[in-house]
Protein backbone atom coordinates (compact mmCIF):
# COMPACT_ATOMS: atom_id res chain seq x y z
CA UNK A 1 0.00 0.00 0.00
CA UNK A 2 1.25 3.00 -0.75
CA UNK A 3 -0.98 5.37 1.67
CA UNK A 4 -1.76 3.95 4.58
CA UNK A 5 -5.00 6.28 4.93
CA UNK A 6 -8.27 4.97 6.34
CA UNK A 7 -11.41 5.82 4.54
CA UNK A 8 -12.23 8.24 7.52
CA UNK A 9 -8.80 10.80 6.27
CA UNK A 10 -10.11 11.23 2.51
CA UNK A 11 -8.87 14.57 1.65
CA UNK A 12 -10.41 16.37 -1.47
CA UNK A 13 -7.99 17.81 -3.85
CA UNK A 14 -8.45 20.94 -5.78
CA UNK A 15 -9.38 19.35 -8.85
CA UNK A 16 -11.71 17.46 -6.75
CA UNK A 17 -12.45 20.33 -4.75
CA UNK A 18 -13.64 21.98 -8.20
CA UNK A 19 -15.43 18.78 -9.53
CA UNK A 20 -17.87 19.21 -6.32
CA UNK A 21 -17.84 23.06 -6.69
CA UNK A 22 -19.77 22.29 -9.98
CA UNK A 23 -21.86 19.64 -9.39
CA UNK A 24 -23.11 21.97 -6.55
CA UNK A 25 -23.95 24.32 -9.17
CA UNK A 26 -25.64 22.42 -11.30
CA UNK A 27 -27.90 20.73 -8.20
CA UNK A 28 -28.87 24.46 -7.57
CA UNK A 29 -29.91 25.44 -10.97
CA UNK A 30 -31.76 22.32 -11.90
CA UNK A 31 -33.26 22.63 -8.52
CA UNK A 32 -34.49 25.69 -9.06
CA UNK A 33 -35.37 25.12 -12.88
CA UNK A 34 -37.33 22.21 -11.75
CA UNK A 35 -39.25 24.32 -9.02
CA UNK A 36 -40.27 26.51 -11.14
CA UNK A 37 -41.70 23.81 -13.64
CA UNK A 38 -43.53 22.19 -11.20
CA UNK A 39 -44.97 25.10 -9.69
CA UNK A 40 -45.91 26.39 -13.11
CA UNK A 41 -47.44 23.26 -14.14
CA UNK A 42 -49.62 23.19 -10.93
CA UNK A 43 -50.77 26.70 -11.31
CA UNK A 44 -51.92 25.54 -14.96
CA UNK A 45 -54.09 22.43 -13.77
CA UNK A 46 -55.34 24.89 -11.13
CA UNK A 47 -56.34 27.27 -14.05
CA UNK A 48 -57.69 24.48 -16.19
CA UNK A 49 -59.66 23.26 -13.26
CA UNK A 50 -61.35 26.73 -12.51
CA UNK A 51 -61.24 29.33 -15.10
CA UNK A 52 -60.40 27.59 -18.66
CA UNK A 53 -63.50 25.50 -18.96
CA UNK A 54 -63.64 24.59 -22.51
CA UNK A 55 -60.45 26.25 -24.10
CA UNK A 56 -58.62 23.13 -24.65
CA UNK A 57 -61.50 21.48 -26.84
CA UNK A 58 -61.45 18.80 -24.18
CA UNK A 59 -65.05 16.76 -24.09
CA UNK A 60 -66.53 13.91 -21.73
CA UNK A 61 -68.48 11.14 -22.55
CA UNK A 62 -70.74 10.03 -19.05
CA UNK A 63 -73.00 6.56 -19.97
CA UNK A 64 -72.48 7.21 -23.76
CA UNK A 65 -73.73 10.95 -23.91
CA UNK A 66 -71.24 13.40 -24.87
CA UNK A 67 -70.85 16.52 -22.06
CA UNK A 68 -68.83 19.04 -22.67
CA UNK A 69 -68.24 20.76 -19.61
CA UNK A 70 -66.21 18.95 -16.81
CA UNK A 71 -68.13 17.66 -13.53
CA UNK A 72 -67.38 19.49 -10.42
CA UNK A 73 -66.10 16.38 -8.88
CA UNK A 74 -63.56 15.38 -11.76
CA UNK A 75 -62.25 19.22 -11.62
CA UNK A 76 -61.81 19.05 -7.53
CA UNK A 77 -60.02 15.55 -8.00
CA UNK A 78 -57.39 17.33 -10.96
CA UNK A 79 -56.42 19.70 -7.88
CA UNK A 80 -56.43 18.08 -5.40
CA UNK A 81 -54.22 15.18 -7.98
CA UNK A 82 -51.60 18.17 -9.09
CA UNK A 83 -51.02 18.93 -5.55
CA UNK A 84 -50.22 15.63 -4.42
CA UNK A 85 -47.95 14.92 -7.30
CA UNK A 86 -46.62 18.49 -6.62
CA UNK A 87 -45.95 17.41 -3.07
CA UNK A 88 -44.24 14.72 -3.96
CA UNK A 89 -42.22 15.85 -6.97
CA UNK A 90 -41.04 18.66 -4.51
CA UNK A 91 -39.71 16.65 -1.65
CA UNK A 92 -36.70 15.21 -3.95
CA UNK A 93 -36.11 18.90 -5.39
CA UNK A 94 -36.03 20.09 -1.78
CA UNK A 95 -33.15 17.89 -0.52
CA UNK A 96 -31.10 18.66 -4.07
CA UNK A 97 -30.86 22.19 -3.06
CA UNK A 98 -30.25 21.47 0.65
CA UNK A 99 -27.36 19.00 -0.53
CA UNK A 100 -26.37 21.85 -3.04
CA UNK A 101 -26.11 24.64 -0.34
CA UNK A 102 -24.16 22.52 1.82
CA UNK A 103 -21.73 21.78 -0.35
CA UNK A 104 -20.99 24.84 -1.42
CA UNK A 105 -20.92 26.16 2.21
CA UNK A 106 -18.45 23.60 2.94
CA UNK A 107 -16.04 24.08 -0.29
CA UNK A 108 -15.80 27.61 0.92
CA UNK A 109 -15.14 27.06 4.48
CA UNK A 110 -13.17 23.88 4.30
CA UNK A 111 -15.45 22.40 6.56
CA UNK A 112 -15.67 18.45 6.86
CA UNK A 113 -18.81 19.15 8.91
CA UNK A 114 -21.17 20.87 6.04
CA UNK A 115 -19.15 18.25 3.74
CA UNK A 116 -20.33 15.55 5.71
CA UNK A 117 -23.74 16.93 6.38
CA UNK A 118 -24.13 17.60 2.28
CA UNK A 119 -23.72 13.90 1.39
CA UNK A 120 -25.82 13.15 4.16
CA UNK A 121 -29.18 14.75 2.71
Amino acid sequence: MEDNQTLFSLSIDPLTKAHLNDIAKWARFLGILAMVILFLALIFTILNATVLNNAMGMSLSLNGQPKDELSNSIRVSMVVGAIIMTGVAFIPLFFLLQFAGNMKKALAANDQDNLNEAFLI
